[in-house]
């Protein structure tokens, strides 16, 4: 997968539970889960073997 469908994915389709309720810490934090995953998938040392693609990102996630 390419690093512009990667980002794509993080932002529009894989959604995590946002709304205005939410207090400033909650929206920081969903904001550093996403930094994570993105870090995981691109930087993971476990990972670098793999090639960028759908198997890399799901254990990404699962980190």
């Amino acid at each position: 997968m390419e690093e512009k469908k990667i980002l794509e994915i993080l932002s529009e389709q894989l959604r995590f539970p946002m709304n205005e309720a939410m207090t400033d810490q909650q929206k920081k934090n969903i904001m550093k889960m996403k930094d994570d995953v993105k870090l995981r998938y691109f930087d993971a040392p476990d990972l670098q073997h793999v090639e960028k693609n759908a198997y890399r990102f799901i254990n990404a996630i699962s980190d």
